[in-house]
Protein backbone atom coordinates (compact mmCIF):
# COMPACT_ATOMS: atom_id res chain seq x y z
CA UNK A 1 0.00 0.00 0.00
CA UNK A 2 2.79 2.36 0.17
CA UNK A 3 3.40 2.60 -3.26
CA UNK A 4 0.19 3.30 -3.94
CA UNK A 5 0.02 6.27 -1.90
CA UNK A 6 3.36 7.59 -2.48
CA UNK A 7 2.20 7.91 -6.39
CA UNK A 8 -0.96 9.30 -5.36
CA UNK A 9 0.55 12.01 -3.33
CA UNK A 10 2.55 13.47 -6.54
CA UNK A 11 -1.33 13.64 -8.31
CA UNK A 12 -2.66 17.35 -7.44
CA UNK A 13 -6.90 15.89 -7.99
CA UNK A 14 -7.63 14.37 -4.54
CA UNK A 15 -10.54 16.18 -2.65
CA UNK A 16 -12.46 13.22 -1.15
CA UNK A 17 -16.02 12.69 -0.15
CA UNK A 18 -17.69 9.70 1.35
CA UNK A 19 -20.33 8.05 -0.16
CA UNK A 20 -21.39 4.65 -2.74
CA UNK A 21 -20.98 3.47 -6.15
CA UNK A 22 -23.15 0.39 -6.77
CA UNK A 23 -24.37 0.34 -3.64
CA UNK A 24 -21.07 -0.17 -2.48
CA UNK A 25 -18.70 1.81 0.55
CA UNK A 26 -16.47 4.61 -1.72
CA UNK A 27 -14.79 7.32 -1.77
CA UNK A 28 -15.37 9.75 -4.17
CA UNK A 29 -12.75 11.88 -5.37
CA UNK A 30 -13.79 15.14 -6.81
CA UNK A 31 -11.80 17.98 -8.83
CA UNK A 32 -10.30 19.86 -5.94
CA UNK A 33 -11.24 23.43 -8.04
CA UNK A 34 -14.62 22.18 -8.37
CA UNK A 35 -15.71 20.86 -4.94
CA UNK A 36 -19.35 20.33 -5.37
CA UNK A 37 -18.54 18.85 -8.72
CA UNK A 38 -19.42 15.81 -10.37
CA UNK A 39 -16.55 13.01 -8.54
CA UNK A 40 -13.73 12.38 -11.35
CA UNK A 41 -13.30 8.62 -10.07
CA UNK A 42 -13.75 6.88 -7.47
CA UNK A 43 -12.44 4.10 -4.99
CA UNK A 44 -14.18 1.21 -3.46
CA UNK A 45 -13.77 -0.28 -0.09
CA UNK A 46 -14.23 -3.51 1.35
CA UNK A 47 -14.11 -3.40 5.25
CA UNK A 48 -13.16 -6.51 7.73
CA UNK A 49 -13.34 -6.60 11.33
CA UNK A 50 -14.30 -3.05 11.23
CA UNK A 51 -11.02 -1.62 8.92
CA UNK A 52 -10.39 -1.26 5.98
CA UNK A 53 -9.34 -4.35 4.45
CA UNK A 54 -9.10 -3.52 1.21
CA UNK A 55 -9.53 -0.90 -1.50
CA UNK A 56 -9.51 -0.67 -5.17
CA UNK A 57 -9.04 2.25 -7.30
CA UNK A 58 -11.04 3.01 -10.21
CA UNK A 59 -9.55 6.39 -11.68
CA UNK A 60 -10.42 5.55 -15.15
CA UNK A 61 -13.37 3.24 -14.54
CA UNK A 62 -16.66 6.01 -13.81
CA UNK A 63 -19.03 5.18 -17.15
CA UNK A 64 -21.72 3.14 -16.43
CA UNK A 65 -21.49 3.04 -12.10
CA UNK A 66 -23.97 4.18 -10.33
CA UNK A 67 -22.35 6.82 -8.11
CA UNK A 68 -24.33 8.05 -4.70
CA UNK A 69 -23.19 11.24 -2.89
CA UNK A 70 -24.79 11.42 0.26
CA UNK A 71 -26.17 14.55 1.43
Amino acid sequence: MGNYFNNYSRIPDWHLVAGFVDRRPALLVRDPGDPAGAPIYFVLLEWADGRIGAFRDFRYALEGAEVYVPG
